[in-house]
């Protein structure tokens, strides 16, 4: 009897592992399959280790006439909402400065005619030319300021300044409810973060790109020719980096990054739109509403988010189009904890208090480049932050001198298998 359990032991042994075998392997390939099918977020790793931007300040670029200050230091305000009322037109403004100068020397006259230091009768002529000034009427009713987003407004001066000429910083909007770090992106998908950054994979005509920027003479179109004269400056930053660029080739990966580096050199420049041959009216409606604003007062980022604009327009199916969009942002803030201090006296390090945001990328995205590291500058904004988060900025904001706030976290860019997230080098 024993042989023959024995070989029914080793059938049913060899059976269970055939199964065993099978139901593994199918695990297998079902993995595979999950893993060759199913995309998972693509990722750019971003930091940053300072205060964000919860302030937006509130200036007056010229001089103007401050009629009337609705608003008081710690006031909440709301995004739109009127703070104060200037007058900025020249002839009204003149004739203001007239009242104030009046107003004053009708002042002083005043009090040296109670001390019989001089004739009542020049102080009424004073008075007489105040009077006759604050008859004629202005031209032009007040313009309103009006608050810039939503917030707690904080300006000690604000009390003082109805009735007077002012120019400058008026008073500060703090917003703690949307913060907006300055962070940089580092490591894999960079250029796939900044909407107007060109990467080497943004470019798709190789050959037709090198071949213009290695031409001998300027291309006969003004557009064309804006962006070959541009790139072939006289400076380390231009021509010497196009010096080993065949015409007409597709660099190696050295070659592409230099030729990519060129021409987000020439994107940064305000040289580019004037006098190239772009008819308003031919761009794109993101190109037309940037160029309103006018070239001469357009932010850094605007200016190379148009130039973005301005290159894929001239050179139609090279490069590929930048979309407009808002990149989602995964996120971390880190308040830290003071150190706690033991028994035999030594200090411990406590770990920070984690807190999970979400947040997007913004449209005026900063295209500066670190030259160290190959990371550039990114503004984020992330909403509705925890109430511990808000009271720590707070407190950091009015002693600079305790621990720093760190943000880390990602930006999505797009999708990608679970199979080439896992052999992927980060």
């Amino acid at each position: 009897m024993r042989a023959p359990l024995r070989k029914i032991f080793i059938a049913r042994y060899v059976l269970y592992l055939e199964i065993i075998g099978f139901l593994i392997m199918g695990v297998i390939i079902a993995g595979m399959i999950f893993c060759v099918i199913y995309q998972i977020d693509d990722t750019a790793r971003i930091k940053s280790d300072d205060l964000p931007l919860t302030i937006e300040h509130l200036t007056l670029p010229s001089r103007v006439y401050v009629d009337a200050v609705q608003v008081k230091d710690g006031d909440a305000v709301a995004k739109g909402q009127r703070l104060l009322t200037v007058q900025d037109d020249p002839a009204d403004l003149a004739l203001m400065e007239t009242r104030l100068d009046l107003a004053a020397a009708a002042e002083a006259l005043t009090s040296l005619t109670l001390n019989r230091s001089l004739s009542p009768d020049v102080g009424k002529s004073v008075q007489a030319a105040l009077a006759g000034a604050q008859a004629i009427a202005l031209t032009h009713p007040p313009k309103p300021t009006t608050a810039p987003l939503n917030g707690i407004v904080k300006g000690d001066a604000l009390a003082q300044m109805a009735h007077t000429m002012r120019q400058g910083q008026v008073c500060d909007v703090h917003n703690w409810d949307e913060l907006r770090f300055e962070a940089r992106v580092s490591g894999k998908n960079t250029d796939r973060v900044n909407i107007s950054l060109l990467g080497p994979r943004d470019v798709l005509e190789w050959r037709e790109l090198t071949r213009m920027l290695k031409a001998p003479d300027p291309p006969p179109s003004p557009s064309v020719r804006q962006f070959w004269e541009l790139a072939n400056k006289d400076d380390v930053n231009f021509k010497d980096k196009l010096k080993f660029i065949a015409a007409g080739s597709k660099p190696d990966n050295i070659g592409r990054t230099d030729v990519v580096t060129v021409m987000n050199n020439v994107l940064r420049l305000k040289e580019l739109y004037p006098d190239a041959g772009w008819a308003p009216a031919n761009l794109p409606p993101e190109a037309r509403s940037i160029l309103r604003k006018g070239v001469k007062d357009l932010t850094d980022n605007e200016l190379f988010r148009l130039n973005r604009l301005l290159l894929e327009k001239t050179f139609p199916g090279w490069f590929e189009t930048s979309p407009n969009v808002h990149q989602p942002v995964k996120a971390k803030i880190l308040i830290p904890r003071p150190s706690r201090r033991l028994p035999n006296g030594l200090e411990e390090k406590q770990k920070p208090i984690i807190f999970p945001m979400t947040g997007e990328t913004l449209s005026d995205k900063s295209p500066t480049v670190n030259i160290l590291d190959g990371s550039y500058g990114v503004t984020i904004v992330l909403r509705h932050p925890a109430p511990e988060v808000q009271d720590y900025l707070k407190r950091r904001l009015a002693k600079p001198k305790m621990d720093k706030v760190i943000m880390t976290g990602s930006v999505v860019v797009g999708k990608i298998p679970v199979f080439r997230f896992l052999f992927s080098k980060e």
